[in-house]
Protein backbone atom coordinates (compact mmCIF):
# COMPACT_ATOMS: atom_id res chain seq x y z
CA UNK A 1 0.00 0.00 0.00
CA UNK A 2 1.54 2.95 -1.19
CA UNK A 3 0.57 6.04 1.51
CA UNK A 4 0.01 9.51 0.32
CA UNK A 5 -0.14 12.81 2.16
CA UNK A 6 -1.58 15.13 0.17
CA UNK A 7 -4.46 15.47 -2.17
CA UNK A 8 -5.62 18.07 -4.87
CA UNK A 9 -9.29 18.30 -5.00
CA UNK A 10 -11.80 20.30 -7.02
CA UNK A 11 -14.53 21.88 -5.59
CA UNK A 12 -16.42 24.44 -7.87
CA UNK A 13 -14.33 26.57 -9.90
CA UNK A 14 -11.71 26.30 -7.51
CA UNK A 15 -8.90 23.60 -6.21
CA UNK A 16 -7.79 23.04 -3.01
CA UNK A 17 -4.71 21.35 -2.22
CA UNK A 18 -5.08 19.23 1.27
CA UNK A 19 -2.47 17.96 3.84
CA UNK A 20 -3.89 15.03 5.23
CA UNK A 21 -1.37 15.21 7.84
CA UNK A 22 -2.23 18.66 9.55
CA UNK A 23 -4.53 21.03 8.83
CA UNK A 24 -3.04 23.22 6.35
CA UNK A 25 -4.90 23.70 3.12
CA UNK A 26 -4.08 25.80 0.85
CA UNK A 27 -6.18 26.89 -2.20
CA UNK A 28 -4.87 27.28 -5.55
CA UNK A 29 -6.16 28.22 -9.40
CA UNK A 30 -5.80 25.94 -12.45
CA UNK A 31 -2.31 27.65 -13.29
CA UNK A 32 -1.07 26.61 -10.30
CA UNK A 33 -2.66 22.82 -10.56
CA UNK A 34 -0.64 22.66 -13.81
CA UNK A 35 2.39 23.43 -12.27
CA UNK A 36 1.78 20.20 -9.97
CA UNK A 37 1.36 18.32 -12.70
CA UNK A 38 4.27 19.13 -13.91
CA UNK A 39 5.79 18.77 -10.86
CA UNK A 40 4.44 15.70 -10.53
CA UNK A 41 6.01 14.69 -13.75
CA UNK A 42 9.20 15.70 -12.16
CA UNK A 43 9.93 18.84 -13.55
CA UNK A 44 12.89 20.64 -11.92
CA UNK A 45 12.26 23.35 -10.59
CA UNK A 46 14.84 25.35 -11.66
CA UNK A 47 13.01 25.40 -15.57
CA UNK A 48 10.21 27.15 -13.72
CA UNK A 49 9.73 31.37 -14.37
CA UNK A 50 9.47 33.67 -11.43
CA UNK A 51 6.07 33.55 -10.63
CA UNK A 52 6.15 29.62 -10.52
CA UNK A 53 8.93 29.40 -8.47
CA UNK A 54 7.45 31.12 -5.80
CA UNK A 55 4.36 28.72 -5.83
CA UNK A 56 6.82 26.24 -5.59
CA UNK A 57 8.98 27.60 -2.52
CA UNK A 58 5.75 28.07 -0.82
CA UNK A 59 4.44 24.28 -1.69
CA UNK A 60 7.67 22.98 -0.34
CA UNK A 61 7.77 25.86 2.65
CA UNK A 62 4.65 23.59 3.86
CA UNK A 63 5.72 20.68 2.67
CA UNK A 64 3.09 19.91 -0.26
CA UNK A 65 5.88 18.79 -2.17
CA UNK A 66 9.26 17.76 -1.61
CA UNK A 67 12.98 18.17 -3.44
CA UNK A 68 12.01 14.92 -5.52
CA UNK A 69 8.58 16.51 -6.43
CA UNK A 70 5.14 14.70 -6.06
CA UNK A 71 3.13 12.04 -7.39
CA UNK A 72 -0.26 12.52 -6.27
CA UNK A 73 -3.29 13.46 -8.85
CA UNK A 74 -6.24 15.52 -8.30
CA UNK A 75 -9.31 13.55 -6.99
CA UNK A 76 -12.65 13.78 -8.17
CA UNK A 77 -15.01 16.78 -7.31
CA UNK A 78 -16.02 16.89 -3.44
CA UNK A 79 -19.51 16.51 -2.59
CA UNK A 80 -18.98 15.57 1.32
CA UNK A 81 -15.85 17.22 3.01
CA UNK A 82 -16.40 15.77 6.66
CA UNK A 83 -17.10 12.91 8.57
CA UNK A 84 -17.93 12.43 12.11
CA UNK A 85 -18.47 8.54 12.81
CA UNK A 86 -20.02 7.50 15.80
CA UNK A 87 -18.47 4.30 16.39
CA UNK A 88 -19.44 3.38 19.53
CA UNK A 89 -21.76 4.83 22.30
CA UNK A 90 -19.87 2.93 25.17
CA UNK A 91 -18.19 4.99 27.62
CA UNK A 92 -15.77 5.13 30.37
CA UNK A 93 -17.17 8.14 32.16
CA UNK A 94 -20.36 9.14 32.63
CA UNK A 95 -20.39 13.42 32.42
CA UNK A 96 -22.39 15.34 33.45
CA UNK A 97 -23.41 17.41 30.63
CA UNK A 98 -23.43 13.96 28.15
CA UNK A 99 -26.36 13.70 25.84
CA UNK A 100 -25.82 10.11 25.26
CA UNK A 101 -25.29 8.59 28.83
CA UNK A 102 -28.94 7.47 29.34
CA UNK A 103 -28.62 5.11 25.57
CA UNK A 104 -27.98 1.92 25.29
CA UNK A 105 -24.49 1.06 25.16
CA UNK A 106 -23.73 -0.36 21.66
CA UNK A 107 -20.13 -0.40 19.02
CA UNK A 108 -20.96 0.11 15.34
CA UNK A 109 -19.78 -3.23 13.43
CA UNK A 110 -16.66 -2.62 11.71
CA UNK A 111 -17.81 -3.83 8.16
CA UNK A 112 -20.28 -1.14 8.53
CA UNK A 113 -17.52 1.14 9.04
CA UNK A 114 -16.07 0.36 6.27
CA UNK A 115 -19.05 0.18 3.53
CA UNK A 116 -19.31 4.19 5.16
CA UNK A 117 -16.03 5.12 4.92
CA UNK A 118 -15.48 3.32 1.20
CA UNK A 119 -19.21 5.68 0.67
CA UNK A 120 -17.39 8.51 2.15
CA UNK A 121 -14.38 8.16 0.13
CA UNK A 122 -16.51 7.77 -3.41
CA UNK A 123 -18.05 10.72 -2.56
CA UNK A 124 -14.84 12.71 -2.34
CA UNK A 125 -14.31 13.25 1.26
CA UNK A 126 -10.93 14.03 2.98
CA UNK A 127 -11.06 14.67 6.82
CA UNK A 128 -12.58 11.84 9.10
CA UNK A 129 -13.67 12.54 12.77
CA UNK A 130 -13.83 8.80 14.45
CA UNK A 131 -15.89 9.43 18.31
CA UNK A 132 -17.89 8.07 20.73
CA UNK A 133 -18.83 7.49 22.99
CA UNK A 134 -15.31 6.36 24.17
CA UNK A 135 -13.88 5.34 20.25
CA UNK A 136 -11.07 3.95 22.37
CA UNK A 137 -13.49 1.67 23.63
CA UNK A 138 -13.99 0.21 20.47
CA UNK A 139 -11.91 -3.28 19.79
CA UNK A 140 -11.56 -2.95 16.11
CA UNK A 141 -10.25 0.64 16.57
CA UNK A 142 -6.62 -0.01 15.32
CA UNK A 143 -8.42 -1.79 12.33
CA UNK A 144 -10.76 1.28 11.94
CA UNK A 145 -7.21 3.36 12.24
CA UNK A 146 -5.64 1.20 9.31
CA UNK A 147 -8.43 1.51 6.92
CA UNK A 148 -8.98 4.98 7.50
CA UNK A 149 -5.00 5.31 6.67
CA UNK A 150 -5.35 3.00 3.50
CA UNK A 151 -7.91 5.38 2.17
CA UNK A 152 -5.80 8.09 2.53
CA UNK A 153 -7.98 10.10 4.77
CA UNK A 154 -7.56 12.75 7.64
CA UNK A 155 -7.69 11.12 10.29
CA UNK A 156 -8.74 12.88 13.59
CA UNK A 157 -9.65 11.09 16.86
CA UNK A 158 -12.32 12.56 19.70
CA UNK A 159 -11.41 11.00 22.83
CA UNK A 160 -11.68 12.25 27.29
CA UNK A 161 -8.01 10.75 27.03
CA UNK A 162 -8.36 8.44 29.67
CA UNK A 163 -7.23 5.42 27.67
CA UNK A 164 -4.47 6.92 25.94
CA UNK A 165 -0.92 4.50 26.51
CA UNK A 166 2.10 3.04 24.71
CA UNK A 167 -0.19 0.53 22.19
CA UNK A 168 -2.56 3.20 21.53
CA UNK A 169 0.14 5.71 21.10
CA UNK A 170 2.40 3.16 18.34
CA UNK A 171 -1.20 2.65 16.09
CA UNK A 172 -1.67 6.78 16.16
CA UNK A 173 1.75 7.03 14.84
CA UNK A 174 1.80 3.68 12.76
CA UNK A 175 -1.51 5.12 10.84
CA UNK A 176 -0.61 8.85 10.99
CA UNK A 177 -3.60 10.44 13.14
CA UNK A 178 -3.48 14.28 12.35
CA UNK A 179 -5.86 15.75 15.26
CA UNK A 180 -5.68 14.02 18.70
CA UNK A 181 -9.11 16.07 20.14
CA UNK A 182 -8.84 15.19 24.14
CA UNK A 183 -11.42 16.63 26.53
CA UNK A 184 -9.90 18.93 29.19
CA UNK A 185 -12.71 21.28 30.92
CA UNK A 186 -10.31 23.90 32.39
CA UNK A 187 -8.29 23.26 35.31
CA UNK A 188 -9.09 20.32 37.90
CA UNK A 189 -11.84 21.35 39.84
CA UNK A 190 -14.10 22.30 36.86
CA UNK A 191 -12.90 19.32 35.02
CA UNK A 192 -13.83 17.22 37.76
CA UNK A 193 -16.97 18.57 38.34
CA UNK A 194 -18.26 16.83 34.92
CA UNK A 195 -15.83 14.34 34.27
CA UNK A 196 -15.49 12.57 37.88
CA UNK A 197 -13.01 12.56 40.43
CA UNK A 198 -9.62 11.40 39.78
CA UNK A 199 -9.67 12.12 35.92
CA UNK A 200 -7.62 15.43 35.68
CA UNK A 201 -4.00 14.74 36.05
CA UNK A 202 -4.81 10.99 34.21
CA UNK A 203 -5.80 13.18 31.24
CA UNK A 204 -3.39 15.74 31.39
CA UNK A 205 -0.32 13.35 31.67
CA UNK A 206 -1.71 11.62 28.76
CA UNK A 207 -2.15 14.88 26.62
CA UNK A 208 2.21 15.34 27.85
CA UNK A 209 2.05 11.84 26.66
CA UNK A 210 0.95 12.33 23.23
CA UNK A 211 3.21 15.80 22.81
CA UNK A 212 6.24 13.46 23.86
CA UNK A 213 5.63 11.33 21.04
CA UNK A 214 5.15 14.19 18.72
CA UNK A 215 1.90 13.95 18.00
CA UNK A 216 -0.78 16.48 17.40
CA UNK A 217 -2.81 17.57 20.28
CA UNK A 218 -5.96 19.59 20.16
CA UNK A 219 -8.16 20.47 23.68
CA UNK A 220 -11.92 20.38 23.87
CA UNK A 221 -13.32 22.50 26.11
CA UNK A 222 -16.48 22.14 27.88
CA UNK A 223 -17.46 26.37 28.34
CA UNK A 224 -19.82 26.48 31.06
CA UNK A 225 -19.94 28.58 34.26
CA UNK A 226 -17.15 26.90 36.26
CA UNK A 227 -14.58 27.14 34.15
CA UNK A 228 -15.86 30.56 32.16
CA UNK A 229 -13.97 33.02 34.57
CA UNK A 230 -10.45 31.93 34.21
CA UNK A 231 -10.93 30.96 30.18
CA UNK A 232 -8.20 32.97 29.77
CA UNK A 233 -5.58 31.81 32.19
CA UNK A 234 -6.75 28.06 30.65
CA UNK A 235 -6.10 29.67 27.52
CA UNK A 236 -2.23 30.49 28.61
CA UNK A 237 -2.01 27.00 30.12
CA UNK A 238 -2.91 25.27 26.65
CA UNK A 239 -0.45 27.50 24.97
CA UNK A 240 2.47 26.39 27.42
CA UNK A 241 1.58 22.79 26.63
CA UNK A 242 2.30 23.94 22.91
CA UNK A 243 -1.29 22.00 21.67
CA UNK A 244 -2.16 22.90 18.31
CA UNK A 245 -5.66 24.24 19.14
CA UNK A 246 -8.00 24.80 22.07
CA UNK A 247 -11.90 23.86 21.08
CA UNK A 248 -14.87 25.44 23.08
CA UNK A 249 -17.89 24.57 22.91
CA UNK A 250 -20.48 25.92 25.15
CA UNK A 251 -22.35 23.41 27.60
CA UNK A 252 -26.29 24.24 26.44
CA UNK A 253 -29.38 23.31 27.53
CA UNK A 254 -30.56 20.76 24.90
CA UNK A 255 -33.46 18.98 26.08
CA UNK A 256 -34.84 21.61 27.81
CA UNK A 257 -35.13 20.38 31.37
CA UNK A 258 -33.95 21.48 34.43
CA UNK A 259 -31.54 18.66 35.10
CA UNK A 260 -27.81 20.02 35.56
CA UNK A 261 -28.84 23.65 34.91
CA UNK A 262 -25.97 25.21 36.75
CA UNK A 263 -23.93 24.07 33.85
CA UNK A 264 -25.46 26.35 31.33
CA UNK A 265 -24.44 30.13 30.88
CA UNK A 266 -27.19 32.84 30.24
CA UNK A 267 -27.08 34.43 26.82
CA UNK A 268 -25.64 37.45 28.15
CA UNK A 269 -22.83 34.98 29.43
CA UNK A 270 -22.43 33.31 25.69
CA UNK A 271 -22.55 36.43 24.42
Amino acid sequence: MKYINFIIKKEGAKYNLYDLLSNTTIEINRHALQIMKRLRNKTSPYKLNREELILYNNLYKYKFIQKEGTSNLPYNETALKNLDIQITSRCNLRCRHCLWSNLPSTDLDYNKIKNILFDFKKMGGVRVNITGGEPLLHKDISKILKLCRNLNLHIAVSSNGLLINNRIINDFKKYKVAENIVSLDGFRKSHEYIRGKNTFNKTLNNIKLLIKNNLPVYIRMMYYKKNARYYNKFKNFCKSLEIKSLITAPIINIDRTNKNKELFLSKRELK
